[in-house]
């Protein structure tokens, strides 16, 4: 039965023999000198043999397999590797989609190997059972080209094994992608193979991968650049490296996502904490002012009788020196969050006692208390802890204000990483962890990186400080804790705050 073959050869004039041959015996034949080329002629070209040189430039052939047989036209192709290196390869060619192997001998060999598998092709257990390599018996194993192949095989196991994504690039196409790049492209290695590397890329990006190669599109002349792009909602950096004069590139990817999380909060930590150096500044100096008020507000209540007309005017004097001081206060919060009285704390019977914050509103609020029995026990300032639960609870409050709400609170035991700790500089070890959430207001994106700034609110003027979030933070940072939140608008907030527990001291 004559058959339609495609035969895959870099060889020409092996590729030439095969082809006088086969159209000899009345099959149809198309050649191909590469695996771009096969590629393009199965497009409309559908064989019922194809004959794949196993070692070729670009592509070698145990891919090109592994392509074809994601082709849904190609489900029925008998597909049979041609290779010299038969003999030194240790590889079950089954496994990358190929019916049968001939080993590269004579000329004349090799025609009667293929005869004979056109016919095995046509026969129903074709895919039943694993055939030896045809002509294996024939072909000595050559040391050289064994130790080639070991080479090439340690080499693509140190690309396997790489966290960065390497995409081998000729004449504008991918011939190679690791695992690491099929990882981050988020696509399967068939579908990444030949393609056009900006067509791997959202449209927002594509520019900016064709602005790394001349206009022309010619590899041999990338641009020696890098490109800090997006890609599949991870940050990467894109490093471009031509391959010597040839028209070939190496796209170097790696992901520089949480590299760039620890950029961001270190950046975020030094800004707080260059505000907290002049806050804590002015504070201190506003503290001393306050004192000498006071002292003399004291001298004069002493000499003025309750009765007098001037006396609620030097008491109301003395109060709002009161206010002023609670406020220096926590500005040194943010500042230095002072220890005071450092001892060991339960914070399940801290929050309790301090939950009756909710006592006039649980009408409208829904409390839901979720403590772990056997909470570790942290060192800490209590007053401290008690202003920063009061303030989280207060603000909690007002962010549902008079709908009825929700709001629950969870402590748990919990071991953080190193991989977590060191975007907030604190030890890695075991913390004791408390969540408060609520379905109140939520906080809008242009105000999630401001919020533990001092005297940064978004309430109304008069009603709020914007000192209540900023000595939480303080105090939280003074304990060598951690404290972060997540929020959407009109969703709620969520605030988790982790303390180093007495088992890590």
């Amino acid at each position: 039965m004559k058959k339609k073959i495609l035969v895959v050869d870099d060889n020409r004039v092996l590729l030439n023999f095969i082809d006088r041959m086969l159209r000899k015996e009345g099959h149809e034949v198309a050649i191909a000198g590469d695996a771009f080329e096969a590629l393009n002629i199965l497009t409309d070209f559908v064989p019922d043999v194809m004959f794949i040189d196993f070692i070729m430039p670009t592509i070698d052939g145990d891919k090109l397999c592994q392509i074809v047989r994601k082709m849904r036209h190609m489900d029925n192709c008998y597909i049979v590797f041609i290779t010299a290196a038969a003999a030194e390869l240790d590889f079950d060619y089954t496994k990358v989609g190929a019916n049968a192997c001939i080993a590269k001998g004579s000329f004349e060999s090799v025609a009667g190997y293929i005869k004979d598998a056109i016919r095995e092709s046509d026969m129903p257990h074709r895919n039943s059972i694993p055939k030896a390599i045809m002509g294996l018996e024939s072909i000595n194993a050559r040391q050289m080209t064994k130790e080639l192949l070991s080479r090439h095989r340690h080499l693509q196991t140190i690309l396997e094994r790489m966290a960065q994504g390497i995409l081998e690039i000729q004449s504008d196409k991918v011939v190679y992608a690791n695992s690491a790049a099929v990882a981050l492209f988020g696509m399967s290695y068939e579908d990444i193979i030949a393609s056009y590397p900006p067509d791997l890329f959202g449209e927002s990006v594509r520019p900016d991968i064709e602005a790394t190669m001349k206009p022309e599109n010619s590899l041999s002349e990338f641009d020696n650049r890098d490109l800090n792009t997006e890609l599949n909602g991870r940050q990467v950096l894109i490093e471009c490296l031509p391959v010597g004069t040839e028209p070939t590139a190496i796209l170097l990817i790696t992901d520089v996502t949480h590299k760039k999380r620890l950029e961001t909060k270190f950046n975020e930590l030094r800004r707080l904490e260059a505000i907290g150096t002049l806050a804590g500044g002015v504070a201190h100096d506003i503290n001393n002012l306050l004192m000498g008020i006071q002292g003399n507000t004291s001298l004069m209540l002493l000499e003025i009788e309750k009765d007098t007309i001037h006396f609620n005017f030097v008491k109301s004097i003395e109060r709002c020196v009161k206010k002023g001081s609670k406020l220096t206060k926590e500005l040194l919060g943010f500042a230095r969050g002072g220890k005071y009285l450092v001892r060991h704390i339960d914070l399940n019977g801290l929050i309790e006692k301090n939950i009756y914050i909710f006592d006039d509103i649980n009408r409208i609020i829904n409390l839901n208390k979720e403590y772990q029995d056997d909470l570790w026990a942290i060192e800490a300032d209590e007053k401290q802890i008690e202003q920063v639960l009061v303030t989280i609870f207060v603000n909690a409050c007002q962010a549902i204000g008079t709908k009825r709400g929700e709001i629950s609170i969870k402590t748990e035991n919990i071991s953080l990483t190193k991989n977590f700790t060191e975007q907030f500089e604190v030890e890695e070890g075991d913390y004791v962890k408390l969540s408060l959430a609520d379905n109140g207001v939520g906080i809008d994106n242009s105000d999630k990186d401001r919020i533990f700034e001092p005297f940064f609110t978004t309430k109304e003027i008069g009603t709020g400080t914007g000192l209540g979030l900023a000595a939480v933070f303080g105090i939280i940072k003074n304990h060598y804790g951690i404290i972060n939140f997540s929020s959407k608008k009109d969703q709620g907030t969520t605030f988790n705050i982790y303390l180093p527990s007495i088992t890590q001291q």
